[in-house]
């Protein structure tokens, strides 16, 4: 920001002896004045310079201490200087009570000006410590992390020391803090008291979202573009969040390089806005509340004087759009990993990913497809060709995405104006029969693919030509043992009835039950089924319901499963 150094330049040669630079939690205040001083550093009139970090810092001693341990020189002979006139004064003080071994002489003098501060212990030895505040002349000195002072430690002792080193040592002394937490309200009323004493001028650092999202990312990363619309959407300024988003980014890159461009971008959005909650991004918003709140975020219109004083309503209220459509389905995987740092074992994300996928083909698919119908409807227009070339382009280019009775439809045209559609149809049915789910999507299908007799005979002739060699229950569920099923696995786990299911469980003659209970009845434990998952685990519990009225033995073995 050229305001701000020009601000620091023109504090650095004028009278004045206290600045602050003050800003929100995060944005960035230390690394700009860190910045800043490694720019401007060299030829600054001063002795040395001194950064001291008051987190957890206790007693004035202890920052009097710091100051001068922390002491890297700027004038080199200057600081010499500073220490040679200094010892010496000191030393004519004590040299009468050195011992014998130890005379102030040559040796001893050289010790102390070049033994680096620390021969023998220097920094420490009690002798000798009085020399260290005293050091502490003509210094640049920055002073950080007021607001995170240890208890013990007053903001009015602070301030002494401050105008200690402005008023009688002859330092320039940069304040860094965030006034608005200092919690404590002592801690306040004594800033206030002492500001207007103390502190000559002030300024506040308040980058950009986009300025500080430059600082994290690169303008070359594949979502760049898509975090400056989020972090500008949602005003995150803080460093630390953005890092801890790019951190969740790159150790979850293998399950989003699955994601198609659309899923991929409502993943990201959720994820964005969970760790900014998460992370304390949002003032005054509970993320406990807040990950149960928005997921019903469409009832809340409906609570609206009920809530207008709730935080938690009000930022999800304010919400754009783009959060609504952002996948609720990924909720539960965002919420473990932000509370690990890992995915949990039983996460189904590479299947939402992979369903998601589908759903945004299918989608685009039937939009391509209304676009040629709108064709067909807007006008009078002798468009023949354009219409026929448009159905060819959206089949051969949406094969497989497009539903069967939309593909029906635009056969159906084609035969009307007289195109040969049997290719169309040959590869249509291939695209089909390839799914995984073939065979249970074809008896979902079953009435209205007959819409076209050759379609729905073709694919029926070559299901059952097609070597069934992966599908059977057994498999699958090995699969979701495994973690490693797709939604294609758990559509095959719907195909069976609870009839089924207990006819398989009573085939087995051995690992039933750890088939049983590790896979079919995997997603139990969920707090957070799809659709799909809780008709597989009803219609299991359901059939070992029926299980267990068979036999004593069998009521118990089921009692243990659905207990467990």
């Amino acid at each position: 920001m050229e305001s701000i150094e020009s601000f620091l330049k023109n504090f650095l040669v004028s009278d004045h002896r206290v600045a602050v630079i003050k800003g929100d939690w995060g944005v960035g205040k230390t690394h700009y004045w860190n910045s800043f001083y490694t720019k401007h550093s060299e030829g600054l009139d001063f002795n040395a310079y001194s950064y001291v970090s008051l987190f957890g810092v206790n007693s004035i001693g202890d920052i009097k201490k710091a100051l001068y341990h922390c002491a890297t020189p700027i004038n080199e002979k200057k600081y010499k200087e500073l220490i040679l006139s200094e010892t010496d004064r000191t030393m004519i003080r004590y040299r009468n009570g050195f011992l014998g071994w130890l005379k102030y002489n040559s040796l001893s003098k050289f010790l102390i000006h070049f033994g680096k501060n620390d021969f023998f212990g220097f920094k420490t030895d009690n002798l000798l410590s009085s020399l260290e505040y005293k050091f502490v002349n003509n210094y640049l000195v920055c002073i950080d992390d007021v607001e995170r002072k240890g208890n013990s430690l007053e903001v009015k002792e602070i301030m002494g020391v401050i105008d200690e080193l402005a008023r009688r040592k002859g330092c320039k002394v940069v304040l860094i803090l965030n006034e608005d937490n200092l919690h404590d309200e002592t801690a306040k009323k004594q800033f206030l008291e002492y500001r207007e004493k103390v502190i000559d001028v002030e300024i506040k650092y308040d980058p950009t979202p986009e300025k500080n999202l430059r600082k994290v990312f690169y303008e070359t990363d594949s979502d760049f573009l898509l975090l400056k619309v989020l972090a500008n959407d949602l005003d995150i300024k803080n460093i630390r969040i953005l890092n801890k988003i790019k951190t969740s980014l790159v150790n979850l890159r293998n399950e989003l390089s699955l994601a198609e461009d659309k899923v991929r971008e409502s993943f990201i959005n959720r994820l964005v806005l969970f760790s900014v909650v998460y992370y304390s991004g949002v003032p005054g918003v509970d993320y406990a509340l807040f990950k149960e709140s928005i997921k019903n975020i469409h009832v809340f219109d409906y609570m609206l004087d009920d809530k207008k004083d709730d935080s938690v309503y009000s930022f999800i209220n304010s919400l754009d759009i783009i959060y609504e459509r952002a996948e609720i389905a990924f909720d539960d995987d965002i919420d473990f990993y932000l509370k690990n740092g890992y995915l949990s074992t039983e996460s189904n994300i590479r299947g939402i990913i992979e369903e998601k996928n589908k759903q945004y083909k299918e989608h685009k698919a039937l939009c391509e497809v209304n676009n040629v119908w709108d064709i067909f409807s807007d006008s009078f227009k002798d468009n023949e060709s354009e219409f026929i070339s448009k159905i060819k382009c959206v089949i051969n280019d949406n094969l497989s995405h497009i539903p069967v009775a939309h593909f029906i439809g635009l056969i159906d045209i084609l035969n009307r104006l007289e195109i040969d559609c049997d290719s169309y149809i040959e590869a249509y049915a291939d695209a089909f029969v390839s799914q995984d789910d073939a065979y249970t999507a074809f008896r979902n299908l079953y009435v209205e693919i007959f819409g076209n007799e050759k379609l729905g005979l073709l694919i029926q002739k070559k299901l059952m030509d097609k070597k069934p060699e992966e599908t059977n229950l057994e498999n699958v569920l090995y699969k979701i043992i495994e973690g490693k099923f797709n939604h294609s696995d758990i559509a095959y786990l719907n195909s069976f009835s609870e009839d089924d299911y207990l006819k398989w469980i009573l085939s087995r003659n051995q690992d039933a039950l750890d088939l049983v209970r590790k896979g079919l009845l995997r997603f139990k434990s969920m707090q957070e089924l799809t659709e799909e998952q809780q008709k597989i685990t009803n219609k299991a519990i359901g059939a070992l319901t029926k299980l267990a009225s068979r036999s004593s033995l069998n009521k118990l073995r089921v009692s243990r499963l659905l207990n467990n």
